[in-house]
């Protein structure tokens, strides 16, 4: 056998190699495809069925106001609104996971204090109300715990909702 044979079975041999290598590393990535493919739409019905059960809690709130669900939102915007123009300064990277996760509100920092608006439902009413949250510590504002200063009806007026957000704040006195 001449050295010119030799070399090209050793050649033949690390082809089929590579080729069964790279057979087996293109087997796996279609699997981890698949697999992270599957994980990613479990991941989204998740997220789609809490979408649905927050928008069932939420209309379930929402019954007892008289409004509908898109004028709460206008109306809980509206008190944002007012933050900002009083001198809030709108926190749009904090809290963000449990915004998403539990539906929460923006959060405002004005005079070194944390603010958020939400609609509360008390078990003793059926009633729900808008109500207006506060903390001074960050680190609560950042996983959204804070404390109702103020709860308020849905009817109020635009002027209204400006008083309370301005008492909230210690703009005006009560």
């Amino acid at each position: 056998m001449s050295v010119k044979t030799i070399v090209l079975i050793i050649l033949g041999i690390v082809a089929v190699l590579l080729i069964a290598n790279l057979i087996i590393v293109l087997h796996n990535y279609l699997k981890t495809n698949k697999k992270y493919r599957a994980e990613a739409e479990e991941r989204l019905q998740a997220q789609q069925r809490r979408k649905k059960r927050e928008m069932e809690e939420i209309l379930s709130v929402i019954k007892g106001t008289g409004f509908t669900g898109e004028e709460v939102e206008q109306r809980l915007d509206y008190i944002e609104s007012s933050f900002e123009k009083n001198g809030g300064e709108a926190l749009e990277e904090l809290n963000v996971k449990n915004r998403e996760k539990f539906g929460q509100r923006r959060t405002f920092k004005w005079n070194g204090l944390f603010y958020r608006t939400d609609v509360i439902k008390f078990d003793e009413s059926d009633k729900p109300f808008m109500v207006i949250s506060c903390t001074d510590d960050e680190n609560y504002a950042k996983i959204g715990l804070m404390d109702d200063i103020d709860v308020f009806g849905f009817e109020l007026s635009d002027s209204e909702l400006d008083r309370h957000v301005r008492c909230a704040l210690g703009l005006e006195r009560y």
